[in-house]
């Protein structure tokens, strides 16, 4: 199978059909889940995501509500996926760091990816210290991280653990070539500096042959935009988003 990660914004577009799409995916058993817990400014995310966290914010949802209902959901289907919560520093700040950590290990997820998290911040530091040995807390990387930031950033990782690097600058959503030649120099100096990490690849990932590619080099294939575009698409077509993604993923195959 497929070594993919994807990702769904908690209650997109309405708890319905969030519920109906996570069940969908889970049911897949692919690798990795994204679960966004919708933010107003998500800054690291294009239009396609951008929109659907604004879309999702009216259905006010609770954090560990959805914490717990997306782990509840897993169980139900005996899925092995693993969960990773994606969302802004500043709700989980209200929230309590040490209250995430606690509700993410009772809900048995795998880590959380913050991507306006400053590494070497106190925030940080105080994140990596609760997750210790616990639940990876997934930096952000992209073609503009100079070496010393790297470095910097690998003094906080654990062995083995996953670490999410975009294909190109800028933003979600648009789609990337990977066999661009500055893109492949990237992938190599990616796999030469954290071949002691899990490496997933995002940002414009949405068909076989880049998945196939990513997995050809070891990487896991992040799909994210994509499958709110295939949501959208079920929606305005008042058709199954369950079919829907399902022919998207067994596409992907």
């Amino acid at each position: 199978m497929s070594q993919i990660m994807s990702h769904l914004v908690g209650n997109y577009p309405n708890p319905e059909i969030f519920q109906e799409a996570l069940q969908t995916i889970l049911q897949k058993n692919i690798a990795y889940l994204e679960i966004q817990f919708p933010f107003t400014h998500p800054v690291g995310d294009g239009p396609v995501i951008y929109q659907a966290n604004q879309v999702a914010l009216e259905h006010h949802l609770n954090l560990q509500s959805l914490i717990e209902h997306t782990h509840k959901t897993k169980s139900e289907l005996g899925s092995k996926t693993e969960l990773i919560l994606m969302g802004y520093l500043t709700p989980f700040l209200d929230f309590g760091l040490e209250n995430l950590t606690n509700l993410l290990l009772k809900n048995n997820f795998k880590g959380a990816i913050i991507p306006d998290l400053a590494f070497g911040s106190e925030e940080q530091i105080q994140l990596s210290t609760l997750f210790k040995d616990k639940l990876d807390l997934i930096p952000v990387l992209s073609p503009l991280t100079s070496q010393i930031r790297l470095e910097k950033i690998k003094k906080h990782l654990q062995k083995g653990q996953l670490v999410y690097a975009t294909a190109r600058s800028g933003q979600t959503g648009s789609s990337s070539n990977l066999e661009d030649e500055t893109i492949k120099t990237y992938f190599t100096l990616l796999k030469n500096q954290l071949n002691d990490y899990k490496i997933a690849i995002g940002f414009g990932i949405k068909d076989r042959h880049q998945v196939q590619l990513l997995n050809s080099m070891e990487f896991i294939a992040v799909i994210g935009s994509q499958i709110i575009r295939e949501i959208n698409s079920a929606v305005e077509k008042n058709s199954s988003v369950q079919n829907q993604l399902l022919g998207f993923f067994d596409g992907l195959e």
